[in-house]
């Protein structure tokens, strides 16, 4: 049953990180800025 959540949990982090990752390549120095790119794509 954890194995199954912890899988869930897994999946939501890595496609966060992605996005993350994808919009933190372009501008690694500042992470308010990237917190907007996020806030203004959802």
């Amino acid at each position: 049953m954890q194995e199954q959540i912890r899988g869930t949990d897994n999946r939501q982090f890595s496609e966060v990180d992605k996005f993350v990752a994808f919009h933190t390549e372009d501008k690694l120095a500042d992470p308010v800025e990237v917190a907007r790119k996020i806030l203004a794509s959802l």
